[in-house]
């Protein structure tokens, strides 16, 4: 057994060596970069306390502990760069996939059954997301304790009760601390722990009676009882930490009538994504079902039946993992089935992390059925081992795909051209790159398929103006019409009095740049603009006090400790410009031009030669 492991374990790791140059794309860039919290393991109590986006201000409904204090672990440890947190998501698989191993072949009584099962899982196409991708970590994380809280279940079903419940409930809660979605275990594991009964023996090896003991239906009353519990702690944790279960409101309000026709339908369309993986998006289509009229109602409901009666039949053919682990498919999607809560994708592959676990135990189940038939064990072997090419091939061809924000949405918009959402993240990607002109044609594209789309009508503005193509005084005539509306947003006002800055305008750049930082307190350039503004237009006093606001949300933020520095010095808090330096020090910031500013109006003040710089404090 333990070279099979070695096999699914070396598998896992070779499919994803191409994803692990990849770099920080989409989410990563503005969670892991400028996230001062990652600095520092003495941040780990606010990263246990807080919503992921906590560090800029921002309130959300995402509570992922453990992913925030793996990230502060690779980032105290080796830095800010790609590779280790990459190495780290890659190290999660690996290890998940070898725990589906154990787990499928605890599960089924069947060594054949765990190394097919976990092969398949190791190089399942559907993974690439969860596992190519850094901020997919809390899917891959929330799948390996998930997998082993169901191992360790199972362990404690087969006579070691009471140390393998605590683990079991340990691995739960940190399972939730990943992703909430793993409290569908509460659900999944009666239906795993009484697939276990009966007088089933032991293949190849694999105990008995540590194998095939039945489960009474009170010691799954009191595993349940002991979940139950564990999702309620967790569930006080995460209110105490967000200030509330879900204290955001969802970005769509579809009623419940809607929710539940796509919850209906959902399930089918996440099979049809994990059995047939080959035309795969970061951003699959989707519309959702509106009417009890539409035709994906009545296949949803023929799915529902045929599922049913399949796993009737096996369970009373003695098959009772397979049946089970049909069941469970469905059941571990049911967190993520109200859509109104899943962002702007509605679906996403990431989101048959755990599912595939079930998938993994059906195919290993299968095989080894087929394998118990003499007749069948070299056909069983084939197709297995065409299945594991065929997996290993899409999956690495597919990991090219999130090396940069460029490929992944190129690859996107091709599969959906007609995207506003797509296109408009191409075109911030080519921004990301500097490739401004194919920045400028992806927005164009974006305002065809939607004329009203503000932000990329000022994106173009704002581009326009980086390639000299018009001046400051013109983008700010044109951001001065975008923002006369009622109730301008504020990266529009951000827009406005960044441009009139430019354009050495700083006293009327005042105005719109207190809108936008009153909109969204914790935009960093528009506090850093604003300071700015307050500097030049001869009210030192009023850029300090934003620049302190500001440094509250941003400690880190080297532009305002910058301007901090300068402010202090014009007043003459030296202590104070000081401090400002060093603290940009230690952030990792350059200080040497702020430096030069403040030994510049020390040497005007006193009425010296200013001294040359060195980028240091004397």
């Amino acid at each position: 057994m333990t070279r099979r492991f070695l096999v699914v374990g070396a598998l896992a790791a070779a499919v994803y060596a191409n994803a692990l140059g990849g770099a920080f794309i989409y989410d990563d860039v503005s969670q892991i970069v400028p996230n001062p919290w990652l600095s520092s393991v003495s941040s780990a109590p606010k990263l246990l306390m807080s919503g992921v986006w906590r560090f800029s201000g921002m309130a959300t409904n995402h509570f992922r502990p453990a992913q925030m204090l793996s990230y502060l672990a690779d980032s105290v440890l080796f830095g800010k760069t790609p590779f280790p947190f990459h190495a780290h998501n890659l190290l999660y698989h690996v290890l998940a996939s070898l725990v589906v191993v154990a787990a499928v072949r605890r599960w089924t009584g069947s060594e054949e059954a765990g190394f097919a099962g976990g092969l398949l899982f190791s190089v399942h196409p559907i993974h690439v997301e969860a596992v190519a991708w850094i901020a997919g970590m809390p899917d891959v994380g929330c799948g390996l304790f998930y997998a082993l809280a169901l191992l360790f279940l199972m362990k404690a079903q087969d006579g070691r009760s009471a140390a393998w419940r605590a683990a079991a409930a340990a691995a739960f809660l940190i399972a939730l601390a990943f992703k909430e979605m793993a409290a569908s275990l509460l659900v999944v594991w009666p239906v795993v722990g009484m697939s276990r009964g009966g007088a089933r023996r032991a293949e190849r090896g694999v105990a008995a009676d540590r194998e095939t003991a039945p489960r009474s239906g009170r010691a799954l009353v009191i595993d349940v009882a002991l979940l139950g519990f564990t999702f309620a702690s967790y569930l006080v944790w995460r209110g105490s930490a967000l200030g509330g279960l879900s204290p955001v409101l969802p970005q769509t309000s579809l009623g419940a009538d809607t929710l539940l026709k796509n919850a209906l339908w959902l399930p089918v369309r996440y099979a049809a994504m994990a059995v047939f993986p080959w035309r795969l998006s970061f951003a699959p289509p989707y519309e959702p079902v509106a009417s009890w009229l539409d035709p994906r109602i009545a296949l949803a409901a023929a799915a529902l039946a045929a599922s049913a009666l399949a796993g009737v039949r096996l369970w009373r053919a003695g098959q009772r993992p397979a049946a089970a682990a049909l069941a469970m498919f469905p059941l571990a999607l049911v967190p993520v089935l109200d859509i109104d809560l899943t962002g702007w994708t509605l679906i996403a592959e990431r989101y048959l992390y755990v599912p595939t676990i079930a998938l993994a135990a059906l195919g290993g189940a299968g095989y080894a059925a087929l394998r118990s038939r003499a007749w069948a064990r070299g056909p069983a072997a084939a197709a297995l081992g065409v299945l594991v090419l065929a997996g290993a091939v899409r999956t690495v061809a597919r990991n090219g795909d999130f090396r940069s924000d460029v490929r992944l949405f190129e690859a996107t918009a091709a599969q959906r051209p007609d995207s506003p959402r797509v296109l408009f993240n191409l075109a911030r990607a080519y921004e990301g790159d500097a490739r401004w002109p194919e920045a400028v044609a992806a927005y164009r594209r974006v305002i065809e398929r939607e004329p009203t789309h503000a932000f990329a009508t000022a994106n173009i503005v704002r581009l326009a103006l980086q390639m000299r193509v018009i001046s400051a005084d013109e983008a700010a005539a044109r951001y001065s019409e975008m923002v006369s509306g009622r109730n301008p947003a504020p990266e529009f006002l951000y827009l406005y009095g960044d441009v009139l800055l430019l354009a050495g305008r700083a006293a009327e750049a005042i105005e719109p740049l207190t809108r936008a930082l009153a909109g969204d307190p914790s935009h960093l350039e528009t506090a850093v603009d604003l300071a700015a503004a307050l500097d030049l237009a001869g009210r030192p006093r009023e850029s300090l006090e934003v620049s302190r606001r500001a440094l509250a949300i941003h400690p880190a933020a080297t532009g305002l400790l910058s301007r901090l520095a300068i402010v202090s010095a014009e007043l003459g808090a030296w202590a104070d410009a000081e401090d400002a330096l060093e603290r940009m020090r230690a952030a990792g910031g350059d200080d040497s031009r702020a430096r030069a500013a403040v030994d510049s109006i020390r040497a005007a003040q006193s009425g010296a030669a200013p001294p040359p710089s060195t980028g240091k404090s004397p």
